[in-house]
């Protein structure tokens, strides 16, 4: 694995074929490098993840989690820093702002940031199962037009049901579930801006985090260890402008970091569990304080994979699916250890190709039209007066 992701670095990190990648409209005065470099490793670490699970589930016809504990934790604890980033992103904004954000333009800009790629998704999904079903629709069209809707909700709707009831096309899709509870942060935001009205948010958000720690059945499980994903990623943002004086970098920084990382992964069985939840905080702390791990964070090839981590966290499923298929190469993953890394290369190649594809073609013109959408608000209000 690690070979592979070193070759695709590499190669990203040409100066002039992929300068494209370096353009990110969205980027604020608060973006940090090695927060860029660590988005682009956890997309990473998501696709071998289901690469992994994907040859399980051909060798044994079952898509479940596979014996490898690294390899299982390794997509869980993804996600686990994705929601963190969030976090800490979105809670950061409200604070530095004293609570005072253009709700609309916020909202308008999430949903085209996150809903033309979400789409082409779906549209894939749809079509995926209908080639499989020659393009019969199999049970009533009120049926039919429900689920329909479930998946055409923008992520909103928490893991609608299969489409005609085709369960291994799921794999298209088989990372979007986590957009659901991206929306609930956000459908959240005005009530916490409340909170980042108050004199001491760091109180407030450690008060939270202990609370949903420590008293359990308050939240159900697993949605209790993504509520304190995202109170960590919050808890890291009020801290490092609490104490500006965390900030930095350094071989002794990136040292604890790798260390709270690799006992995130030696003393827990699932990243959901308090334990991987406070290693990995302290990990995302270090990072989330500027910590590069060695520069690895702040290399160009990782920062360019991190602007499009967004593409190849959602399109990856899809890839998989095709590529993967046992008509395809999945019959020659099964082979042997070395035909699967052969395989899992050529895969994960294919994905960072369309990746970038999407991200040039969908990511920055859904980005470019909200923000323009936002300008042209802007412009209409001024107009008023």
């Amino acid at each position: 694995m690690l070979a592979i992701v070193a070759v695709c670095v590499i190669l990203l990190s040409h100066p002039q074929i992929f300068r494209f990648l370096d353009n990110v409209p969205n980027a604020s005065a608060h973006r940090l490098d090695a927060l860029d470099g660590l988005r682009g490793i956890l997309a990473v670490s998501v696709v071998f993840h289901h690469l992994v699970i994907k040859r399980w589930a051909l060798e044994t016809g079952r898509w479940e989690l596979p014996p490898s504990h690294f390899y299982s934790l390794l997509g869980q604890s993804g996600v686990a820093v994705f929601f963190m980033i969030t976090g800490y992103l979105f809670w950061g904004r409200l604070i530095d702002n004293g609570g005072e954000i253009k709700w609309t333009n916020l909202y308008i800009n999430r949903f085209f940031r996150i809903v033309p790629l979400y789409l082409l998704v779906v549209f894939s999904y749809i079509a995926v199962v209908l080639f499989r079903a020659h393009f019969q629709i199999s049970i009533p069209d009120r049926e039919f037009a429900m689920q329909l809707l479930q998946w055409l909700s923008f992520g909103m709707v928490a893991r609608p049901l299969p489409l005609l009831g085709d369960t291994y096309s799921l794999t298209v899709t088989s990372q979007v579930w986590t957009l659901y509870y991206e929306w609930i942060f956000y459908f959240a935001l005005p009530l916490l801006a409340v909170f980042a009205k108050v004199r001491s948010q760091l109180a407030v958000t450690l008060a939270a985090l202990l609370i949903v720690l420590n008293i359990e059945g308050l939240i159900g499980e697993p949605n209790r260890y993504f509520v304190m994903q995202f109170l960590i990623g919050m808890f890291v943002a009020s801290l490092t402008r609490t104490y500006p004086v965390l900030r930095g970098d350094g071989p002794v920084r990136s040292i604890v970091a790798v260390a709270a990382a690799t006992c995130a992964f030696k003393f827990s069985d699932s990243a959901y569990s308090t334990s991987a939840v406070v290693f990995l905080g302290v990990f995302f702390l270090f990072v989330a304080s500027g910590t590069s791990l060695f520069g690895l964070l702040t290399l160009r090839g990782v920062r360019r994979m991190g602007h499009m981590s967004y593409s190849i966290y959602l399109l990856h499923g899809l890839v998989l699916t095709i590529v993967m298929a046992h008509a395809a190469l999945g019959a020659h993953a099964v082979i042997s250890p070395e035909q699967f890394w052969v395989v899992a290369l050529y895969t994960f190649a294919v994905v960072v190709i369309v990746a970038m594809a999407s991200f040039r073609l969908v990511e920055l013109r859904g980005i470019k039209l909200g923000k323009a959408l936002v300008e042209r608000r802007g412009q209409a209000v001024l107009q008023r007066f």
